[in-house]
C-alpha cells in the first residue's frame, strides 16, 4: 500500500540488517561465491513484501535457512567443507547444522536476543538456549587453533544452598554471558552471588571460556563485505521502490526524470547553452 498523500516515505532497512543478511548467508555457504547470489536473491524477494527493517531481516534469514535446509545436509555440508582446509575452525563450523550455524552467527555476529531467534526457527526462548549451548559446547570441543582445549563448563563443583541451579542443558551461565537475565531482582542477585561464591564463579569462567572459542570460530565477511552490503542496499532499495513508487526521494525523482529520453536531450541542449552563456559572460567583449 502506498503512503497518503503528502507522508514522506522511509526506507526502514539500514545497513546494519543488510549487514546481518549477509553474514547470515556466510554462515550457511562457506563459498562468498555461492553466498552472495543467494543472499541477494532472498532479499530481492523480502523487498518486494514492504516489510519494515526487523521483520524483513528475520523473513530474509528464514528464506536462507529454509533454502540451506532444503538442499539438504550432506550435499551442504560437501560443498562448504570443500572451502575449508581440514582440521580448520571453519571445517568444524561447518559441520554444525544450518539451524546450528544460523543460530550462532545470529547471536554473536548480528546479538540478535533469544525472542528474535526464536521467531525465525518457529521455536521457543527455552529451545533456542537448549540448542544454542549444545552447539556452542559441540564447537568449542573442536577447538584446534587455540593454544589450549577448552576445558568442559561443567556447573558449580560445590553447590551451596544460595548457588543457582545450574541445568547442564541450558545453564544460567549462557544467559548471563548473553544478557538474557532480565529480571533486575535477579541480575542483581548473580553479581552479587559471584564476588562471594567461587564455585559459581569458576563455572562462569569455564562458560566465557566457550563463549569466546566460539566467538573465535565464526566465519566473517570477507574484506570486501562493505561493497556487498551496498549491493544488498541497492537490491532492496530497487525491489521497494518497484511495489511502491510513491517511496521515491526527492533525488531518485529528479534522477529519474532527467533519464526520459524525451527529456534528457532538452536538458543536455539547456546545459550547453548555458555554458555558452557563461562563457561570454566571463570571455565575451
Amino acid at each position: 500500500m502506498s503512503p497518503p498523500d503528502g507522508v514522506c516515505y522511509t526506507d526502514s532497512v539500514t545497513p546494519e540488517d543488510l549487514t546481518t543478511v549477509a553474514q547470515i548467508g556466510r554462515a550457511l555457504w562457506m563459498n562468498p561465491a555461492r553466498a552472495e547470489p543467494i543472499t541477494a536473491e532472498a532479499l530481492s524477494a523480502v523487498a518486494l513484501l514492504e516489510l519494515t527493517g526487523e521483520r524483513a531481516t528475520e523473513r530474509a534469514a528464514r528464506a536462507l535457512l529454509d533454502r540451506a535446509v532444503k538442499e539438504g545436509m550432506a550435499a551442504n555440508a560437501l560443498v562448504n567443507l570443500a572451502s575449508t582446509e581440514k582440521g580448520s575452525a571453519a571445517a568444524a563450523f561447518f559441520r554444525l547444522y544450518p539451524e546450528e550455524r544460523f543460530l550462532l552467527a545470529a547471536m554473536h555476529l548480528a546479538n540478535w536476543p533469544y525472542a528474535r531467534v526464536a521467531r525465525v526457527l518457529g521455536d521457543t526462548v527455552e529451545g533456542v538456549q537448549a540448542k544454542a549451548w549444545a552447539a556452542r559446547v559441540a564447537l568449542a570441543a573442536e577447538n584446534h587453533g587455540a593454544s589450549r582445549q577448552v576445558p568442559y563448563p561443567a556447573g558449580s563443583g560445590a553447590r551451596g544452598p544460595n548457588c543457582p541451579e545450574y541445568d547442564p542443558k541450558a545453564p544460567w551461565t549462557q544467559r548471563f554471558l548473553d544478557e538474557e537475565v532480565h529480571s533486575g531482582r535477579e541480575r542483581l542477585f548473580l553479581q552479587n552471588h559471584l564476588m562471594a561464591c567461587g564455585s559459581c564463579l569458576s563455572a562462569l569462567s569455564r562458560s566465557r571460556d566457550v563463549y569466546y572459542a566460539v566467538e573465535g570460530m565464526l566465519p566473517r565477511l570477507a574484506a570486501d563485505g562493505a561493497e556487498f552490503v551496498r549491493t544488498l542496499t541497492r537490491i532492496h532499495r530497487q525491489g521497494t521502490l518497484l511495489v511502491n513508487p510513491a517511496a521515491r526521494t526527492l533525488g531518485e525523482c529528479l534522477r529519474d526524470f532527467a533519464a526520459r529520453p524525451d527529456v534528457r536531450w532538452p536538458l543536455l541542449a539547456a546545459a550547453g547553452l548555458l555554458g555558452y552563456w557563461v562563457l561570454q559572460r566571463i570571455f565575451g567583449s
